[in-house]
């Protein structure tokens, strides 16, 4: 930690007593040490950055550009915030950014109340739903992937950080909430009721027609997702294929992924991180898969960050086959850094690599089977199962329209 100390002086408002000055100068003018404080915490943000941040170009720039642009700004440690948000906000990376701890994640836990969606800033400033909890209010008021954050409660999300507006998507129980969405070119309004949340990674396991086990993996976020997810197997160890479906799975920790992956791989690495310096940490599978059938996992835009590691230690490590469509491309390593007593800075730590050594970073996985949805398809009700037009309450529905399902099944029937 850079300690930064100030030598300036104060000079007075001028006023009727010495003590009516000495309480004007400390309501009004910021300390020494609040000075301090503020330009110590920018500089150990600027210091995280230049030493542990994946990208050693910075998004093309030279990073000591940063180190005192702001120098003579930085008065209060609100100051010293907002000056953090932009220089992040330089290297062009959705996934690097500041958060408020009352906010930390866009993620539902136990503990929240809201309506139970994830939020991202799309590169072009955008805010995109990326899912829906399970049996959450949006899910209930049918929100879907794709569906563009558009205001909340008639204000215009334009120009507000992803925590602003995620603050004001929660709020206390059976309170309600109006939103605004953009959706294939309509807008689309709706008023949603707050409530406890609470979301499970492993939703849904079933067995479907011609004996084929049927999972999904919500996201890798859970403590206990790898528990569960061994759980699920157990119930399906006497079908004679199997579907994991990945699809809109934002990822989770890189210990969840190597964890869920132990499960199916075989002997071999399941996929590696490479840190800062380009250091590559490969990750040996134990050789002990609780599944040895055929797998099929089906993948989309939305899957990303350790789900599409998933993916690919799926296919290169445990033969399964990939339908859907090409992923996301967010292949790097999210980091946690504890700023200061209000504030983390979340960024891009290393790089994931599949058991082969490709790195899908800003290219995505393309499926082995490609099964692509138009905006018509999505208004038809052929998107996934558990969303839009098409929404049936269980994969098995003999009303299924998910045709990358449906392709999913066949393939696992061959």
């Amino acid at each position: 930690m850079l300690a930064i100390v100030f030598a300036a002086l104060y000079s007075f408002l001028p006023s009727a007593s010495a003590d009516d000055a000495s309480k004007a100068s400390q309501a009004q003018l910021p300390s020494q040490s609040e000075k301090a404080e503020a330009m110590a915490l920018y500089q150990r943000a600027w210091f995280l950055i230049k030493t542990s941040y994946y990208d050693k170009t910075y998004n093309g720039q030279n990073w000591y550009r940063w180190q005192h642009r702001f120098d003579s700004q930085l008065e209060t440690v609100e100051d010293a915030h907002r000056a953090i948000a932009t220089m992040l906000e330089s290297l062009n990376d959705t996934d690097t950014r500041m958060i408020h701890i009352a906010s930390s994640d866009s993620m539902a836990n136990e503990n929240d109340c809201g309506i139970g969606v994830q939020i991202k800033r799309h590169i072009d400033n955008r805010i995109l739903i990326i899912s829906t909890v399970p049996g959450s209010p949006a899910d209930k008021a049918g929100l879907q992937p794709g569906d563009e954050l558009v205001s909340v409660d008639s204000q215009s999300v334009a120009g507000h950080t992803l925590h602003y507006t995620i603050d004001h998507l929660r709020g206390e129980p059976s309170s309600e909430v109006s939103i605004s969405l953009q959706r294939a070119g309509r807008l689309v309004h709706k008023t949603i009721k707050r409530a406890p949340l609470a979301h499970k990674d492993v939703p849904t396991v079933e067995v479907l027609p011609h004996n084929i086990g049927y999972i999904r993996l919500f996201a890798l976020q859970a403590p206990d997702v790898a528990h569960d997810l061994q759980e699920a197997l157990k119930q399906l160890e006497s079908t004679s294929a199997l579907i994991i479906d990945l699809r809109h799975n934002p990822g989770g920790s890189f210990r969840n992924f190597v964890h869920v992956a132990e499960l199916f791989a075989r002997e071999g690495t399941i996929g590696s991180s490479v840190d800062p310096d380009g250091y590559v940490h490969p990750v040996e599978g134990a050789g002990r898969p609780l599944y040895t059938r055929g797998i099929v996992a089906l993948v989309n835009r939305g899957t990303a960050k350790s789900a599409e590691s998933l993916a690919a230690a799926l296919r290169e490590n445990a033969g399964a086959t990939l339908v859907g469509e090409r992923t996301a491309g967010a292949t790097t390593i999210q980091i946690p850094f504890r700023l200061d007593q209000e504030t983390l800075i979340i960024f891009s730590g290393g790089r994931m690599f599949s058991p082969n050594g490709m790195s899908y970073l800003k290219k995505g996985i393309e499926p082995d089977v490609h099964v692509s949805l138009s905006d018509e398809d999505l208004a038809a009700g052929k998107g996934p199962w558990w969303c839009g037009a098409g929404r049936v309450s269980s994969p098995g529905s003999p009303e299924l329209k998910d045709v990358q399902l449906l392709s999913a099944i066949e393939t696992s029937t061959r």
